[in-house]
């Protein structure tokens, strides 16, 4: 489908003036160069018309009144561990199968739930239950898990053929690592980590056939489960090589991915980096890219990385403006071919929620007057249109058309992106709140000035 001309100079002016990947100071607004220690406004229209503490309180039900009762009721599995996320709306179990990429990512939710969000044992159990599920069909060598597992964690299908169901594990078992303080789960978790990069580093890994064929692709989302696998890593001990993956990561998403003739990021590129000459150079996915955007932006801030912080700033705001839907609002799923300005217009939940962790980050770190006006429009959009509390159901639909048209069924319980939105953006808005107001100083030296 064809959509507005979206290269206007504003858009452009936004991104930045990009030298190595980096935005000269003068291309930032005044909030991000001057960093922390501004107020977040906490005014009644201070985001998305409330208070910080009303929209942390919103945040806060969402998360433990409404996703958390479910996934106890229905979905985590009392009997054998892991997940049974094959579940519809009102809890009818559709089938008992699980998934590597399942797991791992409940393994990830319920360890950060654990570490951020209350220290509750009872979800560093949950997490616990579902790696003794998973361990049953660990592959040996470099082998990867199957693609699908039985409720008891026997292997259901063959071995897969790309690394993500791995990647999600290894993420998975990083937090839990955290979360337990276990030497042990954090040495499965890199080794995990580092059998997907020598399978990912093979020249013929993966291939994309059709009309636009790609031999080994770099994809995006590799870069997007490595990293928050090294951020996990990282909180339990500082290491040079997970450092190093790190930055492998950051390099690829800002200097290789990053598409500088229209200043978006393509998710395919060829087996060296380089940009095909073909439709993929062509297609931007704002999901993937906006997902893996904050977490460079997180990456700028554990480094304390000014440069680093400033481009993702530059490059989320980007990607929510370009993907907006001005007639129906809500960041769309992909420009399918740039030049042609030819869209998918479907809206998948992904889309919205990652745009708001990025964009929450933002107003955490400096207050970016842009990023503040994006999180109200794209947060009003969200619970408007997905929160499904209107219809009877508990938590939020999935996908969605153009208009996000209400689905009375579903095949999957999605357990990750949601959740993982809400406890991360719970979390920042406690932390602001605790700032009484104040962003949060990670880029100035001196002490931030009092709220006003």
């Amino acid at each position: 489908m064809k959509r507005r001309a979206f290269l206007g100079a504003s858009a452009v002016a936004a991104a930045g003036s990009v030298v190595h990947g980096l935005p000269h100071p003068e291309s930032l607004t005044s909030a991000v160069k001057q960093g922390a220690g501004r107020p977040v406004p906490d005014s009644g229209a201070g985001l998305a018309g409330k208070t910080i503490a009303k929209l942390r309180d919103e945040y806060r039900s969402y998360l433990f009144d409404d996703f958390l009762p479910f996934m106890e009721k229905y979905v985590i599995d009392a009997d054998y561990g892991g997940f049974l996320s094959h579940t519809d709306r009102d809890g009818t179990r559709l089938g008992t199968t699980k998934t590597p990429t399942n797991e791992g990512r409940g393994i990830w939710v319920w360890s950060y739930l654990y570490n951020e969000l209350g220290r509750d044992q009872r979800h560093l159990d949950v997490a616990k239950r579902s790696l003794d599920l998973i361990l049953k069909s660990q592959p040996d060598g470099d082998s990867l898990w199957p693609k699908t597992l039985t409720r008891e964690g026997r292997p259901a299908a063959d071995a897969d053929t790309t690394v993500f169901g791995d990647l999600y594990i290894a993420a998975g078992i990083a937090e839990l690592a955290a979360a337990a303080r276990d030497a042990g789960i954090w040495k499965l978790a890199k080794d995990i980590m580092d059998k997907c990069l020598r399978v990912y580093d093979r020249e013929d890994y993966d291939s994309i056939g059709g009309a636009d064929p790609v031999t080994g692709p770099r994809r995006q989302n590799v870069s997007m489960l490595l990293l928050p696998t090294t951020t996990s890593l990282l909180k339990f001990k500082p290491d040079p090589e997970v450092e190093a993956v790190a930055a492998r990561c950051v390099d690829a998403v800002v200097n290789r991915h990053f598409n500088p003739a229209y200043q978006l990021n393509n998710d395919i590129l060829n087996h060296d980096y380089s940009r095909p000459e073909n439709a993929h150079a062509q297609y931007v996915g704002f999901g993937i890219s906006n997902q893996t955007l904050w977490m460079v932006l997180h990456e700028g801030v554990r480094r304390r990385d000014r440069g680093l912080y400033a481009t993702a700033v530059a490059r989320i705001l980007r990607h929510v403006e370009v993907g907006w839907d001005d007639v129906y609002g809500g960041v769309f799923s992909a420009l399918t071919q740039v030049d042609e300005n030819t869209w998918n217009m479907s809206k998948p939940l992904h889309n919205q929620v990652e745009s708001l962790v990025g964009l929450l980050s933002i107003i955490e770190h400096s207050g970016e007057p842009r990023a503040r006006e994006l999180f109200s429009r794209v947060y009003s959009f969200t619970v408007d249109k997905y929160v499904l509390k209107k219809y009877g159901f508990p938590l939020w639909q999935g996908d969605g058309d153009r208009r996000v048209t209400y689905q009375p069924h579903t095949q999957r319980a999605e357990h990750f992106h949601n959740s993982r939105h809400l406890m991360m953006n719970l979390a920042a808005l406690d932390r602001i709140i605790a700032r009484r107001g104040k962003t949060s100083g990670v880029f100035r030296e001196e002490p931030a000035n009092a709220l006003s």
